[in-house]
């Protein structure tokens, strides 16, 4: 068996946090839009300030599919929501740099797997 390139394990991983997600009767509301408003808001405010929005107002669903991506890559000390704010925390500059690329690469798959599913349904 070949070995996957590391965008085949994000898309894995992306793919089996949404098929979990669908399992919820608020998909949409619980995981699809924070999914979708997430990268832009990171672009916008940071990984910090984006997490801990995120943790404060919607998103736990995301925050810990993400964590748990970053966790697998070794980017992330553990898989718990509270992982990428504590990691922001305790973080140099090239390691959150590394972090935040990393957040947004997975988080390109997380958003059009949500997508897709939302529409087929």
């Amino acid at each position: 068996m070949a070995l996957k390139t590391l965008a085949q394990q994000r898309a894995q991983h992306a793919w089996d946090a949404v098929q979990q997600s669908l399992k919820r009767p608020d998909f949409e509301k619980r995981f699809a839009d924070p999914a979708k408003k997430m990268p832009a808001r990171i672009r916008a405010s940071g990984l910090g300030q984006t997490v801990a929005f995120m943790r404060a107002k919607e998103g736990g669903d995301v925050l810990k599919a993400v964590a748990d991506w970053c966790h697998q890559r070794g980017v992330a000390k553990d898989s718990s929501e509270d992982a990428l704010l504590i990691q922001f925390k305790e973080s140099n500059a090239a390691d959150l740099r590394y972090l935040t690329a990393e957040a947004l690469a997975y988080l390109e798959w997380l958003v059009r797997f949500a997508d897709a599913e939302r529409k087929a349904s």
